[in-house]
């Protein structure tokens, strides 16, 4: 067998029970296939067709190396858009982390796969770390990961756009636990720094944009957070947001340190200021004992209503007003 580099030979062998033997030209040194000198041969299965690359030629010494690729099909069905129909490729021909000399290392394809690309599983990869890696990857649908999801510089960026008028969700996590005894959360967010950072920096930033004609029918929030209890809590302790401020040996606590922090901008946060409350209290029964009760003793500038809380020192009554004039 005799040709220039990238030259491809198809064979077929139609027999319907001998074996065929391929075998390199002796011209020269002797041509090799699948590293398999020239007086040897390699067997064709009867009803298998190959396909014979030159992938190198020694123009000196007159010897050409190829590698035989071969089929589970009797014949290639058709050459179109760039595919080979009924071919398998050996993963010792194409691939492998230490391919022999002359395999090939690299498979390029101008067109379409038409069937699934499938690996053995768990055990080779797609590109390494910082090498040999592909660039952007576009799918239709779901990509489902097994284990970590990890971005090494720059900015994981979700970005989707919808006209559906049913409820959807951008980004919809959901972590199911089995084990008894197990801690953790759902979502992790952490923003680490040891320098001196600039006005403002945030572990997590929920965010409301409503456009000139954008509004909410019900209601809309920045951020929320939300617990079902069950029957099955019979202990413990349960708050919908928990803050918490972390202060080790040798912590100050800068111009000003608080667990919750309100703030107001705007060029017409003055109409804020007149119809805006500090929160809103629904869904809760007033009566004796209850988180709001009336307050239905004592002078006329008295609170009419108290929040009841929980404090290191027992149950304790926030008192709230009808009005701004407050007695004495």
């Amino acid at each position: 067998m005799l040709g220039s580099v990238g030259s491809i030979l198809a064979l077929t062998n139609a027999a319907s029970s001998n074996a065929l033997k391929v075998y390199g030209s002796d011209a020269g040194g002797g041509d090799t296939i699948n590293a398999v000198a020239t007086g040897t041969g390699n067997a064709v299965s009867a009803g298998v067709m190959v396909l014979l690359v030159c992938t190198s030629y020694d123009r000196t010494t007159d010897v050409g190396t190829w590698r035989m690729i071969n089929s589970t099909a009797s014949a290639v069905a058709a050459f179109t858009s760039g595919t080979i129909a009924g071919v398998t490729i050996d993963s010792s021909v194409i691939g492998g982390s230490t391919p022999a000399a002359g395999h090939f290392t690299t498979l390029d394809t101008t067109g379409n796969f038409l069937s699934d690309i499938l690996f053995t599983d768990a055990t080779y990869d797609i590109g390494k770390s910082g090498a040999t890696r592909p660039r952007d990857i576009f799918t239709s649908r779901d990509v489902t990961v097994g284990r970590n999801f990890a971005v090494a510089a720059g900015t994981a960026t979700f970005t989707r756009t919808t006209s559906s008028a049913a409820e959807t969700q951008g980004l919809n996590v959901t972590d199911t636990r089995t084990g008894a005894g197990a801690t953790g959360w759902a979502g992790k967010f952490d923003l680490e720094a040891n320098v001196a950072l600039g006005a403002y920096a945030n572990g997590v930033y929920g965010y409301l944009a409503l456009g000139a004609s954008g509004k909410v029918t019900g209601l809309g929030s920045g951020s929320v957070g939300e617990i079902v209890l069950s029957a099955g809590c019979v202990d413990g302790t349960y708050a919908c947001f928990e803050a918490e401020m972390g202060m080790p040996s040798g912590a100050k606590t800068g111009t000003a340190a608080s667990f919750l922090y309100l703030s107001l901008y705007g060029a017409d946060a003055s109409t804020f200021d007149t119809n805006g409350y500090l929160f809103q209290l629904a869904g809760v029964t007033k009566n004796t004992g209850k988180l709001l009760a009336d307050v239905t003793t004592g002078s006329t500038a008295r609170p009419v209503q108290v929040l009841k809380c929980l404090t290191p020192d027992g149950v304790r009554y926030v008192p709230l007003y009808s009005t701004v004039a407050i007695g004495a």
